[in-house]
């Protein structure tokens, strides 16, 4: 299935730039504009699944509309916005140190808050805010996926890192724009079937900056059966590794916690009934890949899709 550029697209519909500072207007005044506009968007949040398997790649669907008759300039939702991740705590946590919101607990000690904790103290940080305008009843769509890369903007970042957690519980999701714009999810632990790998035909070269010299480093993929409830999920690894790693996890246990994390994040590549064997991973050319299987009966399935590739760097930067 052909790749979508989502980041770029988000790119090209929120495209604006700041206007001048109004003549006898203020850091202060502008600033203050900029909130009470932004406050009248309307926001939401969606995750593209309820429950998922811990390490599992995600997607996060974020709405904006601006419900006012006038023409609104706003703060750029893709520089003033970050997602925040809460987890359920226990009894014992919330009597801890640490950022409390209700029952939930922000997984960073640090979380982003977006332009509502932006402190803008002079004219020129004023006139370089990163704004967009949205017109009456104009309405707009993000799709953040966690294992993209982001734009270059640091406060806009997937807060696991590049999947969901790897451990299981009851989870919140939190996009900072907006105050309203949560949503909840769950991650369970899958159980373990079987695994399987493949090395890339080309290595991963470097530029070793100690050495002062060009490094290869081998890639690998990876593929693996996890069996929920009555079901098995084909997954299959959303970006190649330079490190070989091995599952310890005996099948038919659950997939421990610690062991998912050299594997994640993946992406599910099909959901059946019945048990699966031959499990393998194929390159088919340089950005293609097949997982392979066969299902009871002996009917042999093939799944093409196209993993994030690292690419080589091949001198100082």
């Amino acid at each position: 299935m052909k790749a979508r550029v989502l980041f770029m697209f988000a790119a090209i519909a929120l495209s604006g730039s700041s206007q001048p500072i109004p003549v006898g207007a203020t850091h202060h005044q502008r600033a203050r504009m900029l909130d009470q506009n932004t406050r009248k968007l309307e926001c939401t949040l969606r995750l593209d699944r309820e429950v998922y398997l811990a390490g599992e790649a995600a997607t996060a669907h974020v709405t904006l509309s601006n419900p006012a008759p006038e023409l609104l300039e706003v703060y750029d939702p893709l520089s003033n916005g970050g997602l925040n991740l809460l987890r359920l705590a226990t009894e014992r946590e919330l009597q801890e140190p640490g950022i409390t919101a209700g029952p939930y607990r922000y997984i960073s000690p640090h979380p982003n808050k977006g332009w509502s904790g932006r402190f803008v103290w002079s004219d020129e940080m004023a006139a370089e805010l990163k704004t967009v305008w949205f017109k009456p009843g104009e309405k707009r769509m993000l799709e953040i996926r966690s294992f993209d890369p982001l734009p270059r903007t640091p406060d806009m970042m997937w807060p696991s890192g590049s999947s969901v957690p790897t451990h299981s519980g009851e989870y919140q999701m939190w996009f900072s724009y907006c105050t309203d714009a949560r949503v909840g999810f769950r991650v369970i632990q899958p159980v373990f079937e079987s695994f399987a790998k493949v090395r890339l035909n080309e290595s991963l070269r470097l530029y070793d900056s100690m050495a002062r010299r060009v490094v290869e480093r081998p890639r690998y993929l990876y593929a693996l059966a996890l069996r929920v409830e009555e079901a098995v999920v084909i997954v299959a690894r959303q970006g190649d590794s330079m490190q070989e790693s091995v599952v310890t996890d005996v099948p038919g246990k659950v997939f421990r916690e610690n062991a998912i994390s050299p594997f994640s994040p993946f992406q599910r590549v099909a959901e059946l009934r019945g048990p699966v064997a031959n499990l393998a991973i194929r390159q088919l050319d340089e950005t293609t890949f097949e997982v392979v299987w066969t299902e009871a009966g002996g009917r042999l399935v093939r799944r093409s899709y196209q993993p994030r590739l690292s690419k080589s760097q091949l001198g100082p930067p």
